[in-house]
């Protein structure tokens, strides 16, 4: 009866009180175009990264990662189209160029993707790559990103992950990357199957924890129609532009997109905003920077050097005291 339910709604809107009060009601994306309209991500809620084929997609979502983790919050990334040890090296580099850094190499700009892929990184680079950033991202971050890469992509494989890390330690956001790569078996009917496993994965938000809920991010593919008509407005994606999945327009609850162009690719810029928020107003397409050596996309008063943001923070504002008991 509603009598009966009135005791756990009201204990969940306790929860979300507090959890206001410590400033962890909602995971902030550090973009301010963002988090000024859609504020953050939050549970229950699937997230959809929507942009055209190499436009930055999976480097947005790796930079939510990394901003929940320096907020203390704990992150899974589950990749379906790349290595764990590739993706730990592109955390790793992201790391390198967090300004705690700064002044251990003479110029950390040499450790970048573009260098690691090619061979070009100097000995000393390497080394500290290896030795010192890729360990410290390990280990005395605020809060963490796990890395899982299951032995096949099924939904059921992906989804016991994700319920085993959080036995482990809660999870407050995952990384699928990407849906539209699931291993769905049946050929023939593929997208329907697609469109199936994408309404499971919301379900799972919704009912994670006995209700408590999840947060799940995806990249998600658009097609030429949608990309054409961004570029005539100024970079702004409609919901529809999901390529093949209709099921994406209607299950996600927050569809981010990005945008570029090669003018703004000239300035290591793009544009994001959002084309779907259940709860709240879409943000304006606005441009962001995209950092040339690490990837990571930060508003565009950010210097392209080092950010220009405090070193790593938990999210009531406090310094994390990891980054001064071991560097300091």
């Amino acid at each position: 009866s509603v009598k009966d339910r009135l005791p756990t709604i009201m204990g969940a809107y306790e929860q979300n009180k507090a959890a206001r009060q410590r400033e962890r009601l909602q995971i902030r994306t550090q973009l301010s175009c963002l988090d000024n309209s859609i504020r953050g991500f939050r549970k229950p809620e699937l997230i959809g990264v929507l942009g055209y084929a190499g436009q930055f997609k999976t480097t947005l979502c790796r930079t939510f990662l990394y901003n929940a983790a320096q907020q203390g919050y704990r992150c899974l990334h589950i990749p379906l189209e790349s290595s764990y040890d590739e993706e730990l090296t592109m955390y790793g580099i992201l790391h390198a160029h967090n300004p705690i850094f700064k002044g251990m190499l003479p110029d950390v700009r040499g450790i970048s993707r573009q260098n690691f892929e090619e061979g070009n990184l100097s000995c000393h680079e390497a080394a500290f790559l290896r030795d010192t950033i890729i360990r410290h991202f390990q280990e005395y971050v605020a809060g963490d990103v796990v890395i899982r890469q299951p032995a096949g992509s099924t939904w059921p494989e992906v989804k016991q992950i994700i319920e085993l890390e959080d036995r482990i330690q809660p999870i407050d956001l995952v990384l699928i990357d990407y849906l539209a790569l699931m291993d769905v078996s049946d050929s023939r009917y593929a997208i329907g199957a697609i469109n199936e496993t994408i309404k499971q994965v919301k379900n799972l938000c919704l009912t994670f924890r006995g209700g408590k809920g999840l947060t799940i991010i995806t990249p998600v593919q658009g097609n030429r129609e949608g990309y054409e008509h961004a570029k005539e407005n100024g970079g702004m994606w409609t919901a529809d532009g999901a390529y093949m999945y209709s099921e994406f327009e209607k299950s996600v609850d927050k569809m981010i997109y990005v945008y570029t162009d090669n003018e703004l690719n000239s300035d290591n810029c793009l544009k994001v905003g959002s084309c779907k928020s259940r709860r709240t107003i879409d943000a304006p397409a606005s441009i962001v920077r995209r950092h040339p050596q690490s990837g990571r996309i930060t508003d565009q008063s950010g210097s392209g050097a080092d950010y220009e943001q405090e070193p790593a923070k938990f999210a009531g504002g406090v310094r994390e005291e990891g980054w001064d008991m071991v560097w300091s």
